[in-house]
Parts: structure tokens; C-alpha cells; sequence
């Protein structure tokens, strides 16, 4: 060891030298102290042993691995200096954002920091990252189990994302599970915004989707028969519903017992009221929603982006308290807008109440 520190500190010197007298040298000098057998050696421990699956051209330095692709998803496998698997997962560990990895699924992230961090120079790190799915998925406009035997609509995969419409409700991975290899077995994780889930199929390998105006990300650990740990990943991306009024068959009515009489919302056209009907008796609106059974708890009225009211049955009501506020009462249109959200998609409706003297 002391003759390798020596080689280091002689060439230290030596470059010191070459910067301050501006000196020229031959290439081959430096050639050659590269190619000695101990510098070399002490060269290459002096950074991470890498076999790089990822395509992504990874870089290997001291105790790191950079310039991951910050919108993918990394695994690892590690194997420690005398080549055997290193923690409880059969040496396979999932990379988080901020460059350090977990044995656990659920911990994976999207390599925001571009670092795989706090590795060991001579061990051995193989790196893969998830791959996109291919192939046809199905997915249905059926809010409820079970599914219908047949029907379903077919949807290609592009580079790993499909997009679908506001009122799709399941989606199978039959396709996709039948063209595992014989006797593989897979971890499905679900990464959403608010967190991420392990997530169990059906027996037919269906799950329920997340609604309207959504995108999430799928993500299968696939074990081979031989331990071999794979991912593959499906962006789903639900397009919003942006029709006018609702696309199924759902009505409203809005009552004022004072008038004696019920009258039908409309979409556009102001509700008339006087200030004394709307001060002594308040609104009732109904929903009616034609055996349609909206999410519960998912009923609400509001007014200037706040909620006014909050029901589990099909009446919201304003009542004559919520009413004597001065910006209710006072003359003017007042626009409204009803929501609910069926098997998580939402659905909403504005109307207005012109208030007179």
C-alpha cells in the first residue's frame, strides 16, 4: 500500500510541477503511469462496479451512479464484494427521488434527482429501469361489478400510455398477465399524486379505475421463475368530461313553497324570485336521479366557490338562516352549481336565481 500512496503523491507532484513551469511532456509519460498495473487498480476502486440494463447510459463515480432519467422508474440489484445478493429481498432494492433506494415497492419514485447515492465502491449495482407496456388493454363503461362476460372496449398501448374516455370505470390486464412466462408472479403498485398503493387485481384481473380528469401510473415487480425482477409500467390518462349538463339521464327541480309550485332548472335562463320569497321560505332543489345512485356524501351545493350545503340523500336545501346573508338576498343573479360524483366521476351543473325587489 505505502509504494501505491507514493505512486499517487509523485504523481501529484509531478502534475503540480508540469502547471506551474508550464513544462512539455510527452503523452506517453502520461500514458504510461496510467497503464501501471497498481495505479489502475487503485483507479478502478475508486468508483462503483456497474452493469447498466437501463439504457440510459449511466455514469459511474465514487460511491455513485448519475444521470438517471429523471421521468423514469429504477430498480436495482446488488451484490456485495464476494458476489452474494445484498438484503431480504434477494439483493433487489426500488431507487427513491432523492437518490436513496428502499427493498420495498412501494417506495419507488421517479429518479427526480438523477443520483442513485450511498453505495459501496466494491460492490457490484445492476440497474435496470421500468419499461413501458405494449399490447391492447380493455377497459368498460360499467361503474359496477361484476362485469359483463362480454363487451369492454379495446385500447392500444402508445409507448406505454393509454387515454380513455371520462366514463371508463375498469380496465383488465388479462392481456398482459397471459404473457408472463410460466410460473412468474407479480407486486402491482398504483402511483397517483396523492401517494402511491399496492393494489390487488380481480380474479379476472380487473381493476377499478380513478375517475374522470385523472392520470396514474401502473407499475407491475414481475418475479420470473428463476428470482429474476422485472417492471413494467401503464400510464393511464381518463380525459375530463366537458360536456354541457350531465350524460346520463338526471334532473333537477327547484322548489319555493311560498309560490306553491314547482319550477324545472334550466341550464341557462335565470330563476325569477322576489326578495321576500327568497328571505321567508329558502330553496328546496331536488335531485332526481332516476335510480342512478351517486357516491355517497358526494352531494353538494355551491355558492362562490364555497360549499353551502352537504347531503347523503337527494335533497339540498338553503335554508331560510343560510339565506338572510345580505349577498344572497340582495337583487341580483345568483349562479349555483350543483355536483356529485358516480363510481368517483364527478358530474356537475350550474344554474342562477334571479333575485327581484
Amino acid at each position: 500500500m505505502r509504494k501505491k500512496r507514493q505512486k499517487f503523491a509523485l504523481f501529484a507532484v509531478f502534475c503540480a510541477v508540469i502547471l506551474i513551469t508550464n513544462a512539455c511532456i510527452e503523452p506517453a509519460d502520461i500514458l504510461h503511469f496510467f497503464e501501471d498495473e497498481e495505479v489502475a487498480e487503485i483507479i478502478e476502486k475508486t468508483r462503483v462496479t456497474l452493469i447498466d440494463l437501463s439504457g440510459d447510459n449511466l455514469v459511474v463515480g465514487n460511491q455513485i451512479i448519475s444521470e438517471l432519467n429523471p421521468n423514469k422508474y429504477y430498480m436495482m440489484l446488488i451484490n456485495d464484494e464476494n458476489g452474494d445478493p445484498v438484503g431480504n429481498n434477494s439483493g433487489y432494492h426500488y431507487i427513491k427521488s432523492d437518490g436513496s433506494f428502499s427493498e420495498n415497492l412501494i417506495d419507488i419514485e421517479k429518479a427526480s434527482s438523477k443520483y442513485i447515492l450511498g453505495l459501496y465502491n466494491n460492490y457490484e449495482y445492476t440497474v435496470w429501469a421500468a419499461s413501458p407496456m405494449t399490447g391492447q388493454m380493455i377497459v368498460y363503461n360499467v361503474p359496477n361489478l361484476p362485469l359483463p362476460l362480454q363487451g369492454g372496449s379495446t385500447v392500444s398501448v402508445s409507448n406505454g400510455v393509454i387515454t380513455v374516455n371520462y366514463d371508463s370505470y375498469h380496465i383488465n390486464f388479462s392481456s398482459f398477465i397471459n404473457s408472463l412466462a410460466s410460473g412468474s408472479s407479480y407486486e402491482l403498485l398504483k402511483i397517483k399524486p396523492a401517494g402511491s398503493s399496492i393494489v390487488t387485481l380481480t380474479a379476472d384481473n380487473t381493476i377499478k379505475l380513478e375517475g374522470q380528469n385523472t392520470t396514474t401510473e401502473y407499475l407491475f415487480a414481475v418475479t420470473n421463475s428463476y428470482g429474476t425482477v422485472s417492471l413494467r409500467i401503464l400510464t393511464v390518462v381518463i380525459k375530463p368530461y366537458t360536456g354541457s349538463g350531465f350524460p346520463m339521464s338526471v334532473s333537477f327541480t327547484l322548489t319555493i313553497e311560498d309560490i306553491g309550485g314547482t319550477l324545472v332548472i334550466t341550464q341557462n335562463a335565470p330563476i325569477t324570485v322576489t326578495q321576500t320569497e327568497f328571505k321567508s321560505t329558502g330553496l328546496i332543489i331536488t335531485v332526481d336521479t332516476s335510480g342512478i345512485s351517486f357516491d355517497t356524501g358526494s352531494l353538494k351545493l355551491w355558492y362562490n366557490n364555497e360549499v353551502i350545503d352537504d347531503y347523503t340523500d337527494d335533497e339540498l336545501n338553503i335554508s331560510s338562516t343560510t339565506i338572510t346573508d345580505p349577498e344572497f338576498t340582495a337583487p341580483g343573479i345568483k349562479e349555483f352549481t350543483i355536483e356529485f360524483t358516480v363510481d368517483s366521476i364527478l358530474y356537475s351543473k350550474t344554474f342562477k336565481v334571479e333575485v327581484t325587489l
